[in-house]
C-alpha cells in the first residue's frame, strides 16, 4: 500500500507540475496581454492628446475666420451704405435735373402757345399798332 500511496503522490506531483505550468503559461500570457494593453493605451493616449491640440488650432482658425468674416462683412456693409448713399444722391440729382427739363419744356410750349396766338393775330395787331 505504500508503495501505491507513493505511486499516486508521484502521479499527483506530476499532474501538480502540469498544472502549475500551465498557470505559469497563463500568468505570462496575462502579462504579455497587460503589457500590449499598456502599449495600446499608451498609443491611445497619444492619439488623443494629438486630436485634442488639433480640435485647439481647428477652433483657434475657425475663430480667426469668424473674426474676419465679421469684419470684411462690416466692412462690406459700411461701403454698401457709402454706395446706397451715393445713389441716393445720384437720384436726387437727375429728379432735380429732369424738374428743370420740365420746367424748361412748359416754358417752351407756353411760349410757343404765345407765338402761335402772336403769329396768328399779326394781321389784327398790326392794324391795331397802326
Amino acid at each position: 500500500m505504500l508503495l501505491t500511496e507513493q505511486m499516486l503522490t508521484r502521479e499527483e506531483e506530476k499532474e501538480m507540475e502540469a498544472r502549475l505550468n500551465k498557470i505559469d503559461d497563463a500568468i505570462k500570457k496575462l502579462a504579455e496581454i497587460s503589457n500590449e494593453l499598456n502599449k495600446s493605451n499608451a498609443l491611445t493616449e497619444q492619439k488623443i492628446y494629438y486630436h485634442d491640440r488639433q480640435h485647439i488650432v481647428l477652433e483657434n482658425k475657425i475663430e480667426k475666420m469668424e473674426q474676419k468674416i465679421e469684419r470684411d462683412l462690416m466692412k462690406f456693409h459700411e461701403t454698401l451704405k457709402e454706395d446706397i448713399q451715393g445713389v441716393k444722391k445720384n437720384i436726387g440729382n437727375i429728379q432735380d435735373k429732369i424738374q428743370y427739363f420740365e420746367k424748361l419744356i412748359w416754358m417752351v410750349a407756353g411760349g410757343s402757345v404765345v407765338i402761335s396766338f402772336i403769329i396768328s393775330k399779326w394781321s389784327f395787331l398790326i392794324s391795331f399798332v397802326k
